[in-house]
C-alpha cells in the first residue's frame, strides 16, 4: 500500500513510513489510488474505493475496512436508519456555527491544557487507554479563531473516527444537538467535500453540516485541508502521439492541446521511434493498427531498444478483445483505451494518473 501510494505521488515517502498499519490501508481510498499493472476503459483508474467513500460520506455514513493477511478483507458500510432528518451536534468555533452528524462522533469530552502532550511534532492526549491525536476545528476549516484555552482551562473535544482509530477535535463551544433535515448546497460549496450539507434554524439561521470522515482524513495528514481551494498547475509536459489516420491524430492532439499540453504528432510507428530518439517525452498516446511499425512494437521498442522503462504508453485503438488486451499490458503498455467506448474526460484523467498529478 504504502509503496504504490508513493510511486503513484499520492504521499511523499517520509510521511508513508510513519503511517501505522491501519493508516497505511485507508490509502486505498485516495483518488487515484491502485495496484493495476494495465489501465483500461472499465479498471485501473484508481477511482473505485474513492468513489465508494465519498458517496457513503455524503450520506453521513462510514466504510470500514479490515484486513488479515492470508486470511482476506472485510469491507463493512455503515448508513444512517433514515435519510431524511438526522441527529445534529452543533459546535461553534470563533463567530461561526457548524453542524456535525451525530452518527459521525463518537463521543464529546473535556480537554484540559495539561492533558495535552506533542509527539513527534502531532499534540496528542491520552483517552480510553490510548493516545489520541488533538487537531482544531479552526485549522482544519481554516478559519479564525481564538488561541487555544483563551476561555478556560478546558476546552470540548468531539472524537472523530472510529473504534480503531480515533482524532480528539477542538472546538470552542458544544451548543446542542437536535434531530434536524438535512438539505443539499449548492454546487459552489458542493466542491468543498468538507461540506455534506446545510440545516435550517427555528430562528432561520443556515448551519453548514461537516462531514465527519473527511475532517478525519484530513486530520490524518493523508488528504490535506479540505477547505483548501484547488490550485491550478501550469502544465509543461511534452507528449507524443502515434496514429495514422488524420482524423484521430488531430483530434487526440486537439483534446491534449487544450487541456495545456505540448503535443507532438507521428505519423506511424516508425515515425514515432525516431522522434524519440532525438526529444524527451513525458508520455505516448499510440494506435496500434499503423504501418511500418505497429502500436505494439512500438511499445516493446521504447522498453526494450530504447530503454525507457519507466515512459508511460497508453494504445488507443479499435482492438478490443482481451487478447489484445493482454498483448498491450506484455509489451509494457500502462493504458489501454478502446475507440468506440472512447472518452475524451476518461484520457485526460488516465494521463494525469500516468503522469503523477
Amino acid at each position: 500500500m504504502r509503496h504504490v501510494a508513493v510511486q503513484r505521488g499520492l504521499v511523499n515517502a517520509e510521511h508513508a513510513a510513519r503511517l501505522t498499519d491501519r493508516e497505511a490501508l485507508d490509502l486505498i481510498f485516495l483518488p487515484g489510488f491502485t495496484t493495476a499493472t494495465l489501465i483500461t476503459d472499465i479498471s485501473g483508474r484508481g477511482v473505485g474505493m474513492d468513489v465508494v467513500r465519498t458517496n457513503i460520506s455524503e450520506l453521513s455514513g462510514q466504510v470500514l475496512l479490515e484486513s488479515q493477511l492470508g486470511e482476506g478483507t472485510t469491507i463493512t458500510l455503515l448508513l444512517p436508519m433514515t435519510l431524511v432528518t438526522t441527529r445534529v451536534v452543533l459546535v461553534q468555533v470563533g463567530t461561526q456555527m457548524f453542524g456535525l452528524p451525530a452518527a459521525g462522533c463518537q463521543g464529546i469530552v473535556w480537554v484540559y491544557q495539561s492533558d495535552i502532550y506533542p509527539i513527534e511534532g502531532q499534540s496528542t492526549m491520552y483517552y480510553d487507554g490510548r493516545t489520541v491525536p488533538v487537531v482544531t476545528l479552526a485549522d482544519l476549516l481554516v478559519i479564525e479563531a481564538r488561541p487555544l484555552f483563551a476561555l478556560d482551562e478546558r476546552m470540548p473535544a468531539v472524537l472523530l473516527g472510529d473504534g480503531q482509530r480515533l482524532v480528539a477535535m477542538l472546538v470552542e463551544r458544544i451548543i446542542d444537538e437536535r434531530e434536524a433535515v438535512i438539505k443539499p448546497v449548492g454546487p459552489l460549496i458542493e466542491r468543498q467535500r468538507v461540506y455534506s450539507g446545510a440545516i435550517q434554524l427555528g430562528d432561520g439561521r443556515v448551519v453548514l453540516l461537516l462531514n465527519p470522515m473527511v475532517l478525519l482524513q484530513a486530520a490524518s495528514g493523508i488528504w490535506g485541508t479540505p477547505a483548501e481551494a484547488p490550485t491550478e498547475i501550469e502544465n509543461q509536459y511534452h507528449l507524443l502521439i502515434a496514429d495514422d489516420s488524420f482524423t484521430t491524430r488531430e483530434l487526440v492532439r486537439s483534446i491534449l492541446q487544450s487541456a495545456g499540453y505540448q503535443v507532438t504528432a507521428a505519423v506511424d510507428g516508425r515515425d514515432a521511434l525516431d522522434k524519440l530518439r532525438t526529444h524527451p517525452y513525458d508520455l505516448v498516446v499510440s494506435d496500434v493498427e499503423m504501418p511500418r511499425l505497429d502500436g505494439f512494437q512500438l511499445t516493446a521498442s521504447i522498453r526494450q531498444e530504447l530503454g525507457l522503462k519507466e515512459l508511460p504508453v497508453i494504445i488507443v485503438t479499435s482492438l478490443a478483445s482481451d487478447e489484445h488486451k493482454r498483448r498491450g499490458m506484455e509489451v509494457g503498455a500502462q493504458a489501454y483505451i478502446v475507440k468506440s467506448q472512447f472518452n475524451q474526460d476518461n484520457l485526460l484523467r488516465t494521463i494525469e494518473q500516468l503522469l503523477g498529478r
